[in-house]
């Protein structure tokens, strides 16, 4: 089949990844990057908002199935257009993005069918926000959520009630996320471990894939709540995600959450909402159950580069399968392994860096089960791939029978590929995956490395 897959990160690198495995497929990327070019052809000038552009060339280059990375093109229509000129695309029309599009009107969807999820407030200006945070216990006590697009940034845990007040005013006031912003959710914080739940569906079926953890905030976790610190910032803002690692979750919550996942679709149903493509829950487990954070209607990053090299199957079929209703044509994905993934950031990040930066190791092969999914990678004109000056460079995912194997060489691989020369311009998390593996594994990464590789 030919396939073209929207966009340019370290997700879209592994979606192409994914679908190049089967070789008989053909794969587009727009627009693609320098890694992505390794296993789909890259168009550089088309991108993910040019949806009249990205219709055209689907027409003109007979492709069966669009796979969407960002969300961004879906809440603004893609799958519609797509429709109209009968290509088919894995991603849900505009009247179901809506999901992600919306913070404030799924937490009133989830309200309607009495779907678990923290006690919420919708407020349309910062005094009554702030006098809702008060009431509630004060800013330690809640969450605040901007209600549209932010690209992953658009969520605020205040330690103080000053700090929460700071917050309203960026949001609301400053235009930190212009229109994503006006409109805030203020919601119960809860306590308990965050589950990032995936799965492809054609509307009525769910194929469900391994649950992931994601580390949102750019630095260490702090001692008294994690592994000891590598560098000590205030605040530790939350990114787009520094690392994620496949989770072993017991069968009963396994089971609790696929149930939950289908009432999701089957509310969607139920209210007439044809939803065909990836779903995400943002859950969180705590001791009174799982609840509901947030949806997504795209895959996640950096979970899907550590979810689609552990899982089985032909994955441009799954695609193809959910995009044109037919899901059960295909079996669901098993998962055959364990996987954790390290993000490489400039020093900068979440800001953006001005500097390129050679990354000479990538230039050999990482050894099989490991793999090097690009963020934005370009190569320069002696071939050598750099930094691109970006805030996010890739996401280094190692894959072994189980975690703490590939929590050793993930990191044996990330100190690699970062030179020696460039160690305080290039920097990763040293902690991905501690609630799994605990605490010592993170005391002395070189020792943890040593012993389980070698």
């Amino acid at each position: 089949m030919r396939f073209l897959v929207v966009g340019s990160g370290g997700r879209e690198a592994a979606i192409c990844w994914a679908l190049a495995k089967n070789k008989e497929n053909n794969v587009f990327c727009a627009p693609g990057n320098a890694g992505i070019a390794e296993h789909a052809s890259c168009i550089p000038d088309l991108k993910p908002d040019n949806l009249d552009g990205i219709v055209r060339f689907t027409v003109e280059n007979k492709v069966d199935v669009v796979v969407v990375g960002p969300e961004a093109p879906l809440v603004a229509g893609l799958a519609d257009r797509l429709e109209e000129a009968g290509i088919l695309c894995c991603g849900p029309k505009a009247t179901a993005a809506w999901v992600e599009g919306s913070k404030a009107r799924f937490k009133q969807f989830l309200a309607r069918h009495n779907l678990p999820t923290a006690p919420f407030a919708i407020t349309f200006d910062p005094r009554s926000a702030y006098n809702h945070i008060l009431n509630c216990g004060g800013a330690k006590k809640i969450v605040i959520k901007a209600d549209g697009l932010c690209g992953g940034k658009g969520v605020e845990l205040p330690d103080s009630d000053e700090e929460a007040r700071s917050v309203l005013t960026e949001f609301m006031m400053n235009d930190k996320f212009g229109e994503a912003g006006r409109i805030v959710i203020v919601e119960d914080r809860l306590v308990g471990f965050e589950v990032s739940a995936m799965g492809v569906t054609n509307g009525k079926t769910v194929y469900g894939f391994p649950f992931v953890q994601d580390h949102k905030q750019r630095f260490e976790d702090n001692p008294e709540d994690g592994p000891k610190e590598r560098r000590r910032e205030d605040p530790n803002p939350n990114t787009g995600g520094m690392g994620a690692y496949t989770m072993n979750l017991s069968p009963v919550l396994r089971g609790d959450i696929a149930r939950l996942m289908k009432k999701v679709v089957d509310a969607f149903v139920a209210e007439g909402i044809e939803y065909r493509g990836f779903l995400y829950l943002g859950l969180m487990v705590t001791k009174d159950g799982v609840f509901i954070l947030e949806c997504n209607c795209r895959l996640g990053d950096p979970e899907t580069q550590v979810i689609l090299p552990v899982i089985d199957g032909d994955f441009g079929k799954l695609c193809y399968a959910a995009a044109s209703g037919n899901l059960s044509s295909v079996p669901e994905p098993n998962q055959i392994a364990q996987a954790l993934g390290v993000v490489l950031v400039s020093d900068v990040y979440p800001g953006k860096s001005t500097l390129d930066i050679p990354l000479l190791a990538l230039k050999d092969p990482l050894g099989p089960g490991i793999h090097f999914f690009d963020a934005g990678m370009k190569l320069n004109k002696k071939g050598v791939p750099m930094t691109n000056c970006l805030g996010r460079i890739g996401t280094v995912v190692a894959v072994a029978p189980v975690l703490r194997i590939a929590h050793a060489r993930a990191y044996e691989n990330a100190i690699r590929i970062v030179p020696g020369d460039f160690g305080e311009v290039i920097d990763f998390r040293t902690d991905i995956g501690w609630r799994a593996l605990g605490r010592d594994a993170y005391d002395n990464i070189d020792e943890v490395v040593e012993d389980s590789v070698g």
